[in-house]
This record gives structure tokens, C-alpha cells and sequence, in this order.
């Protein structure tokens, strides 16, 4: 399914409790239907090196389903866990490229795009409650990937699943660079590199340290120094022809700030005010870099798998009130 099928359907049942003949991983319990954040499962708790511990928090997003009875023993476990890290990447690299697909050059020119830094926590809820343009669409999406990352780990209580988490995180991140897709990268980065995890300071004892060396490399390419020099260079670099999913923040930034230069220049008293056309010029610039991205991103060729593709893309995320209340019950 497309996120061109996703802004016209929302998923079905998305408020029954349970879909049937979901495909699951072989030797894993079923997975819950999207576009709740992660499976709630029967506590079962193992080491770091078990096949996959269980956390003693309950889902806040999924509480409301679970019988009474059942509760003390529901926990949260991150689905992303149950997938390999370069298959994610793929999946998270089909979908951003899908919604780059709804852009439009003139809205880009027109600068016709609203503030989408809304209190949207949920993919469902965007999609329902506005009608977004293209990049409002792109901008949305990379929001809410934040705050899900961020929650995902905050919700995870169990110190090794919470270790395995960010883990994961780091290797989706890491496979995105390779395969150029920098939105997911820069979203997952980002989270990561957030005050809500980097406090988490016993968890991150526990990660190793090639990984911490690699989150460090996508920390450096991601920081706004020189406004995002290190990311441009490696965007817009040479590797084009293998695809590219950019950062589309960066050129709307770049847009918002031109903006703000004058459309005219005065000339003499007695004379018209002059077009500026240097504004025009540089409009026309950022607009010419980033389609020139954008049709980069149509060069993927990955195919969706179903039980993987809907869980990536009809994320959910607690509120910033929700993270902040769980993170502190992960005593570090």
C-alpha cells in the first residue's frame, strides 16, 4: 500500500480490537493491528541475551482493550524488535518515498504549505483531521517518527529490551545512511539524541561502543553547523543514481528564510522599486536541488511486505506530557 491508498483510506478496524489472519514472525506471538505503537504480550522476562524479554509497563495507547484480569501481566515490546534492521530501513525507505511522491513543485515556489507542528501524535489522526498538501505530508510524518522513537524506548521498562531498543534504532539508522535514505536517518538520529534517551544513562552502558561510535558519525552528519553542511554535502553529493530520500526540512528552511528578504529593492526616490531577482534566483535554486532529489527517490525498487510495511507507516506516539511521566519512571 502507498501513501498515495493511505491519505484516502484510513486502516481498517483501527478501533476494533483485533484483526484477523495478520501475518506474524515465525515463533513470535501476534503482533496487535496497527496503528497501535507495539504488541501487547504476556510478561515473560529474560536477559539481554534471551530471545526477547518482556517490560513490566503497560501499553498506555492499548490499556483500554486488555481485560482487567489480564493487566498486571501486559507489557509493551516494541515491534520493531521482531524484524531484521536492514528490512525495516527498506520499508521506512518505501514510505518516505511514497510521500515524497505527493509534492508538488509549485507548492514548493508558492511556498503553499501550512505549520504542520501540530499536536498530531498518530499518522491516523493527521490523515483524518486535515487535509495536507504534500509537504505538510513530509513534515508531519517526520515529527511524529520522532516522537514514536522517543516513546518506544520510554515505554519499554525492561532494561534489556530498552538496551535492544535503541540498538535497533541505531542499526535502522545506520542502514538508512547506506541506502540514502536521510529522512528516516536524520528522524531516528535525532530521537536518540534527544534529552528524554541520553539520560538514560545505566541503558546506554549497556549499548556498545562501535554502536555509540556510529549513532556519534550520524550525530555529526545530522547537526545544523553551517546550516546542515556535512548532510548537504552528503545529499547532494555523488550517489544520486542509487536513489536518495533527503531531508526535505533543509530546503524548506532554506525557503522560509529567503522569504523574509525583501521582494524589492529600492532604486532611486523617483524611480519604481527594482524585483529582486537574487530572491528569485535563490527560490529557484533550492527548488531545482531538492526536485532534482526528489526524482532521485523514484530509483527504489523495494517491494512492501505485508505485516512489516502497515506497522511502519500507521505510527503513534505518546504526548509530551506521556513521555516525560514515563521516562521517569525508568529509574537510572
Amino acid at each position: 500500500m502507498t501513501l498515495v491508498q493511505a491519505l484516502k483510506l484510513s486502516p481498517p478496524g483501527v478501533n476494533s480490537i483485533r484483526h484477523e489472519g495478520q501475518s506474524q514472525v515465525k515463533g513470535q506471538k501476534r503482533l496487535p493491528p496497527t496503528p497501535d505503537v507495539s504488541p501487547t504480550v504476556p510478561n515473560d522476562p529474560s536477559g539481554f541475551g534471551g530471545d526477547r524479554g518482556a517490560s513490566p509497563s503497560m501499553d498506555p495507547l492499548r490499556s483500554h482493550r486488555i481485560p482487567e484480569a489480564s493487566r498486571k501481566t501486559s507489557v509493551h515490546l516494541p515491534f520493531t524488535l521482531a524484524f531484521d534492521s536492514l528490512v525495516l530501513a527498506q520499508q521506512f525507505t518505501l514510505i518516505e518515498k511514497d510521500a515524497l511522491n505527493e509534492i508538488d513543485w509549485k507548492d514548493l515556489m508558492e511556498m503553499r504549505w501550512k505549520d504542520t507542528s501540530t499536536d498530531s501524535r498518530s499518522w491516523v489522526d493527521f490523515l483524518r483531521s486535515s487535509e495536507p498538501r504534500g509537504v505538510e505530508v513530509v513534515i508531519a510524518r517526520f515529527n511524529i517518527m520522532v516522537k514514536w522513537a522517543v516513546s518506544e524506548v520510554v515505554l519499554t521498562q525492561d532494561l534489556g529490551e530498552r538496551v535492544r531498543c535503541i540498538i535497533k534504532y541505531i542499526h535502522i539508522a545506520a542502514h538508512c545512511r547506506k541506502l540514502r535514505n536521510f529522512a528516516t536517518m536524520t528522524q531516528l538520529t535525532v530521537a536518540l539524541t534527544s534529552q528524554e534517551i541520553t539520560r538514560l544513562t545505566k541503558t546506554w552502558s549497556y549499548v556498545s561502543v562501535a554502536d555509540k561510535r556510529t549513532l556519534k558519525e550520524l550525530e555529526g552528519l545530522v547537526t545544523p553547523t553551517s546550516n546542515f553542511h556535512s548532510l548537504r554535502a552528503e545529499m547532494e553529493g555523488s550517489g544520486a543514481d542509487q536513489g536518495c530520500i533527503p531531508f526535505v526540512g533543509i530546503y524548506t528552511h532554506d525557503l522560509l528564510v529567503n522569504s523574509e528578504r525583501p521582494s524589492q529593492i529600492a532604486s532611486t526616490p523617483t524611480t519604481e522599486p527594482l524585483v529582486n531577482f537574487e530572491r528569485r534566483r535563490t527560490d529557484a535554486t533550492v527548488v531545482k536541488n531538492l526536485l532534482r532529489l526528489l526524482e532521485a527517490s523514484q530509483l527504489y525498487r523495494f517491494l512492501p511486505i505485508e505485516g512489516i510495511t502497515e506497522r511502519c507507516l500507521w505510527m503513534a506516539a505518546l504526548s509530551d506530557e506521556e513521555i516525560t511521566k514515563y521516562g521517569k519512571m525508568i529509574q537510572e
